[in-house]
């Protein structure tokens, strides 16, 4: 690729800050040379076009390098604390997928009310990466705040092809804060979890979840509804 190239005064060869496009004001000082303002050296006259198209594709590097730093800032938050989501999630939510908040599943417990241990198995894959949940919704509106918590034993397995178990947790979880308090929904987070690190990404997985000592929560705010979502829902 063709250059710029200059002269100082004493006939040697030196190379210039500025480019040729951003010269103000400059006086012809020999035929197809230009005199640089911030030097006084004389530029020759090269292949403009060359020039162009070199500066054409630098921007466009620049400009990947800003769209995939902000990718990455947009994944990143939802890896962080709960506490430290609102100011990156405000600078972000233009940016965020407009389904981010539905849940994967919201399925209800099938067995009796009362029960003390209640399971289920769904079937379905994560859309996007960054932090997940699953926990459950209550029928009934929960009074904040809760007066005598309670715990609820959670074992999730996550399985894949053939069966395997691909990433598999296991919590004993103190029901004191719920992620919405209202009159149309309740919902408490049991285990969280990160995609594609724990679990992977677009792929159908078979989930068996397991809830114990549940007894009590079911009868103050059931009937339950086990759900997955992505976190933060805005």
């Amino acid at each position: 690729m063709s250059h710029f190239s200059l002269e100082n005064q004493n006939g040697r060869m030196t190379h210039c800050p500025l480019p040729l496009g951003v010269y103000q004001s400059i006086r012809e000082a020999e035929p197809g040379r230009y005199r640089c303002p911030c030097c006084g050296l004389l530029v020759c006259n090269g292949d403009k076009l060359t020039y162009t198209v070199a500066l054409g594709l630098l921007g466009v590097v620049a400009g990947m390098i800003i769209v995939l730093t902000w990718l990455r800032l947009r994944d990143a938050a939802f890896s962080v604390r709960k506490s430290e989501q609102s100011w990156m999630l405000k600078l972000l939510n233009f940016s965020l997928p407009k389904d981010i908040t539905e849940p994967l599943f919201e399925v209800g417990l099938e067995n009796e009310r009362g029960d003390s241990a209640k399971s289920l198995t769904v079937v379905y894959s994560h859309k996007y990466s960054g932090l997940h949940e699953i926990g459950f919704v209550c029928e009934q509106r929960v009074t904040m705040p809760i007066n005598a918590p309670m715990t609820v034993g959670v074992q999730v397995r996550w399985r894949g092809d053939k069966g395997i178990i691909v990433y598999e947790a296991k919590e004993e979880v103190s029901l004191t804060e719920l992620w919405f308090n209202g009159a149309a929904r309740n919902g408490f987070s049991l285990v969280r979890y990160q995609v594609p690190d724990c679990v992977p990404i677009k792929k159908r997985l078979v989930c068996e979840i397991i809830l114990s000592d549940l007894s009590q929560a079911d009868e103050s705010y059931g009937p339950l509804r086990v759900y997955s979502r992505a976190i933060p829902a805005l």
